[in-house]
């Protein structure tokens, strides 16, 4: 077998052409990397980023394998809530986000009025509903 330069994507978007799927594909037997079983060829297949882009993978042949597209939906979700925990870890770190706990300190002391207000006993509850006399 001749050596083929491996195919890099000029962005994240671009994606790889057919010769360099079939190439994906064969090389990996036709089994999805994830789950291990074979990919018929009425399913179709996806190819996955082992590293994630937005996990800082790169968009490059070596990074990519095939997958169910079931698999790939599965895996996708972990690696954005991965990224979301990360990007809020740093975030905090950078005092971008304040934390969520109250600052704790001595009570205000009440004024009159508020005093007042709670001294007075709390009405009786009103029906529902009145009777009607006729």
């Amino acid at each position: 077998m001749r050596s083929v330069e491996e195919w890099r994507g000029k962005t994240d978007d671009s994606m790889p052409p057919p010769r360099v799927r079939d190439r994906i594909f064969q090389r990996h037997e036709k089994r999805c990397y994830l789950c291990s079983n074979p990919i018929k060829d009425v399913e179709g297949y996806d190819l996955d980023h082992v590293q994630a882009l937005v996990n800082g993978g790169e968009n490059v042949e070596s990074n990519l394998r095939p997958v169910h597209r079931f698999c790939h939906v599965a895996k996708t979700a972990i690696d954005l809530k991965a990224k979301a925990k990360a990007a809020k870890v740093r975030m905090k770190h950078n005092g971008t986000i304040r934390p969520t706990a109250k600052i704790k300190s001595a009570p205000f002391p009440k004024s009159p009025k508020a005093e007042r207000r709670m001294s007075k006993p709390p009405l009786p509850p009103r029906p529902l509903f009145e009777e009607r006399k006729s």
